[in-house]
């Protein structure tokens, strides 16, 4: 039996066999600093587990099966419930106490292919809720069937577990086979065509089961470890849906930050808006009132209706009194159009008509966009009456 010492391990990584707790044997363990190193390993009871921050839970490879499913086109959402139809043909007895954990998804001709491992719930609810009475509450499970070593393009391969072998084959999820009937079962379930060849990984490299195989078969000529705390970190957790541990991070967690950031710069951008809306009230507010106030010292007798209008009408009439133009002449309303379109208004105008304070201009059928002429004459303060968006008529009021 090993110990490490207490209180510096970031982890403690659990290798729990398919009779545990029930018998109450000791448990491999392996620690882990914050870096995912390993500090220290052994095997011992509960009582002698060294002390961490967090609990994983490694499951020998009998205890789930994996699964390829093919599913039909749907929506993301169905798919637990599609998932469930897929696996009534495999499992046997009630579906309802099986936890599926989908693993890898690939989209296919007239559907989805999900590799899944399936594991039974009660088995899972019993060590989560055993550890938890221990203080060492998981914070992950997952598999030695996530673990196997990779299998490439016809070439499978057969590791070595705690309990049994792990089989992986090309394109497909790992399958467990017990020790005792690997001899029997291991060449029925390799298929007829598509590999090659089988390497072996046993967990001592000078010993290698005796297989008659139609394939040829080596041992690796390096060792494949299922204790590597990258590859059971990168696995993914069983521990999901009503499993999931109440203080592990949803997906949405790791975006709270950000939004919270989102928000608050939404916020103040919506504050700086509003300050802005209520400044420019103001201003056309006093604007207004010092109109009012020229109107009612130039016109005292006059009620403000539209200052404005009615400045620029008591100033026309004094100008026509004095033989002056008025803003509303040909030659004001030309000068307007000029001086709102810049040495674009020669060439654009193609004819003109004037009537009572009234200017009609059609535009050459060439110009571009004739909308935009119109719409400086808008910001230029001016009435703009189109007829067609060639031809509109100009005038200082409506």
């Amino acid at each position: 039996m090993a110990k490490a010492p207490l209180n510096t391990a970031a982890r403690l990584v659990l290798h729990a066999g398919e009779h545990w707790p029930q018998d109450n044997a000791a448990v491999r363990w392996q620690t882990l600093d914050a870096h995912e190193r390993i500090l220290a390993q052994g095997e011992s009871a509960p009582a002698h587990w060294p002390g961490a921050r967090e609990t994983v839970v490694v499951l020998s490879g009998s205890q789930s099966l994996a699964l390829q499913l093919k599913l039909p086109p749907g929506q993301r959402r169905e798919e637990e419930k599609l998932l469930r139809y897929a696996l009534e043909e495999h499992i046997i007895g009630d579906i309802d106490e099986q936890h599926i954990t989908p693993m890898r998804r690939q989209n296919i001709d007239g559907g989805t292919r999900v590799d899944v491992l399936v594991t039974h719930r009660p088995r899972l609810q019993q060590i989560v809720a055993q550890l938890t009475a221990l203080g060492r509450a998981p914070a992950r499970v997952v598999s030695e069937l996530q673990l196997a070593a990779a299998p490439r393009a016809g070439v499978a391969t057969l590791t070595e577990a705690g309990e049994g072998w792990l089989l992986a084959l090309p394109e497909r999820p790992a399958q467990f086979i017990d020790a005792a009937s690997l001899t029997d079962n291991l060449p029925a379930l390799l298929p007829a065509e598509g590999i090659e060849k089988l390497i072996v990984y046993p967990r001592n490299p000078r010993s290698r089961p005796a297989l008659d195989l139609p394939v040829a078969c080596e041992v690796a000529a390096r060792l494949h470890r299922l204790d590597d705390p990258e590859r059971i970190l990168a696995a993914t957790n069983l521990l999901h849906g009503s499993l999931r541990p109440q203080n592990q991070p949803t997906p949405l967690t790791a975006l709270r930050l950000p939004l919270a950031i989102a928000a608050g710069a939404a916020a103040i951008g919506l504050l700086a808006l509003l300050a802005d809306t209520l400044w420019q009230r103001s201003q056309l507010s006093e604007l207004n009132s010092r109109m009012e106030h020229l109107l009612t010292s130039a016109l005292p007798n006059t009620p403000p209706i539209n200052p404005s209008a009615q400045l620029t009408q008591a100033l026309d009439a004094a100008r026509s009194a004095h033989g002056l133009l008025r803003s509303d002449d040909l030659l004001p309303l030309l000068a307007a159009y000029a001086d709102a379109n810049g040495g674009a208004a020669t060439r654009s105008l193609h004819s003109l008509e004037y009537n009572n304070g009234r200017l009609t201009l059609t535009l050459h059928p060439e110009v571009d966009d004739p909308l935009q002429f119109q719409q400086r004459l808008r910001t230029h303060g001016y009435h703009v009456e189109a007829q067609t968006p060639a031809t509109f008529t100009l005038a200082t009021q409506p």
